[in-house]
């Protein structure tokens, strides 16, 4: 019985490690007050015969409102196209398309970069935001259309209560004081005055 526990843990850490490993997609996490603006980046660590991609962004638009999408730094200047196709504030789904003309291969950094509004009404917590390639083609050999393969992907944004100074009571009693101070030697100057 030890034998087969021992064994059973072996293949289960064998096919685990994998997973163990850091995934070379990544999304940026962001925080800000309601209304505050936030940006979240879709980071490649190893990007690998980049071509063209179709990014499905989803959101809670109870938190979010987007504003922006931008071609992050990895693929600004080396002649990709980024067309924003649907754009559903409501449902919180927006689909990106980012389309080059010729691979980007072994290299790392921001694929892209959404721009949110923190809604001013939104609720104090955490919210997530998801990157997604929208039905990957596969790789087809007369085509030079491929799609990038972006897996699910999450990110999150933290609206935080904001962080107006509330006057402690001693301050309002000096504020007090002083105010007090300056009526009276007000009122002595003007009857000696009068």
């Amino acid at each position: 019985m030890v034998w087969h526990t021992a064994a059973l843990l072996s293949f289960t850490a064998f096919l685990l490690a994998p997973l163990a490993q850091a995934l070379p997609i990544s999304v940026t996490s962001a925080s800000g007050q309601r209304g505050d603006p936030v940006q979240l980046s879709l980071l490649d660590a190893n990007t690998d015969d980049f071509v063209t991609a179709t990014i499905e962004v989803s959101f809670d638009p109870v938190f979010l409102a987007f504003t922006a999408a931008h071609l992050g730094g990895l693929l600004d200047g080396k002649g990709v196209a980024l067309k924003l196709n649907d754009r559903a504030q409501a449902s919180g789904r927006l689909v990106i398309s980012l389309a080059g003309i010729t691979e980007i291969d072994q290299a790392n950094g921001e694929l892209l970069r959404v721009a949110f509004d923190i809604v001013g009404s939104a609720p104090l917590g955490d919210t997530e935001v998801s990157f997604q390639c929208q039905n990957p083609t596969v790789t087809d050999a007369d085509s030079c259309a491929l799609d990038y393969d972006i897996p699910r992907t999450i990110g999150s944004v933290s609206v935080l209560a904001s962080s107006t100074a509330v006057p402690a009571p001693s301050s309002l009693m000096l504020l007090a004081l002083g105010l007090v101070v300056i009526s009276t030697v007000r009122r002595q100057v003007w009857s000696r005055t009068g």
